[in-house]
């Protein structure tokens, strides 16, 4: 599971914290993980939780967000099986990572 809060990329190679505020990087990082743990990269699934338009400023972080994402999982041949995106409401997660069970709270 990840959370990232910029679409795109940036610091790509960076080992900084920072770096994994963005998209791809967190990504990237989280895949690589998973697939050094054992996992097979053809039966990884995805669930996307998230970029609703929470701030009052005059760019969309959110959709741009949502947008990276689609771009992603499509570059990437990710399964995604469940999501719920955009909106105006924070969305809080609880995730299961034994049985993949996620839950959502929209505040």
């Amino acid at each position: 599971m990840n959370h990232f809060l910029l679409p795109g990329e940036d610091c790509v190679g960076s080992s900084s914290s920072t770096a994994y505020l963005y998209g791809v990087n967190a990504m990237n990082h989280l895949i690589e993980r998973l697939i050094k743990a054992g996992c097979v990269r053809e039966r990884l699934e995805c669930k996307a939780f998230g970029g609703a338009s929470v701030l009052s400023v005059a760019s969309d972080i959110g959709q741009k967000n949502v947008d990276f994402l689609w771009d992603y999982v499509k570059r990437t041949h990710l399964h995604c099986v469940a999501y719920s995106l955009g909106g105006h409401k924070v969305r809080r997660i609880r995730f299961w990572p034994t049985t993949g069970k996620v839950l959502q709270h929209k505040c």
